[in-house]
């Protein structure tokens, strides 16, 4: 998850992820990774990715900083 989170830090910006995101959208790219994944496509570290993705939706959640989409 760590190099997951450095390389979205290297491509949209340091804590970029903390202005807050609509949750479907965490959990839509989360569940793109895992099909990307099971279709065998090893080009990056989808499950990481996907981990990212869900961590995130969930602390939005928990500090209620969901954002409409």
């Amino acid at each position: 998850m760590a190099r997951a989170m450095a390389r979205g830090a290297k491509t949209h910006g340091e804590r970029n992820w903390t202005k807050g995101m609509p949750v479907d959208h965490c959990l839509n790219h989360a569940f793109n990774h895992v099909v990307k994944h099971m279709e065998g496509d090893r080009s990056e570290e989808h499950l990481a990715h996907a981990m990212c993705n869900l961590a995130m939706a969930i602390h939005f959640l928990e500090k209620d900083q969901c954002r409409q989409s």
